[in-house]
């Protein structure tokens, strides 16, 4: 069953970011953001101020996706040059694996957030 608390969390946090998509389908509630742009200029900045505590997997995770994604922007940035390459299939399987990694460190810290407010 869907929770009502669940996807006012992710209204919220839609909300309070200025970004992203809240998408209800049947029992399940998503929160994705679209825009790579989005990601680089708001996503990364906060789970660099709010990582996840200690050295755990979801840390080293993070770290993970976060390299992936700012490799992908100095591309985009120096498209005619090679400083580094990755394969857009690469990129893609970091990207999506690393961030269903994170996801529930992200709904732990909504909760937080949630009884922040």
């Amino acid at each position: 069953m869907l929770s009502f608390t669940t996807t006012a969390v992710l209204f919220l946090i839609k909300d309070k970011l200025g970004i992203g998509v809240v998408s209800i389908k049947g029992n399940t509630c998503t929160f994705s953001i679209h825009s790579f742009q989005h990601i680089v200029d708001v996503l990364v900045p906060i789970f660099d101020k709010y990582p996840p505590l200690g050295i755990t997997h979801k840390q080293l995770d993070y770290r993970d996706w976060r390299i992936a994604v700012l490799l992908k922007k100095q591309n985009s940035a120096a498209s005619n040059k090679s400083y580094f390459s990755i394969a857009p299939e690469t990129f893609n399987k970091i990207v999506v694996n690393e961030w269903k990694k994170i996801w529930i460190e992200i709904e732990l810290i909504l909760m937080a957030i949630k009884y922040l407010i």
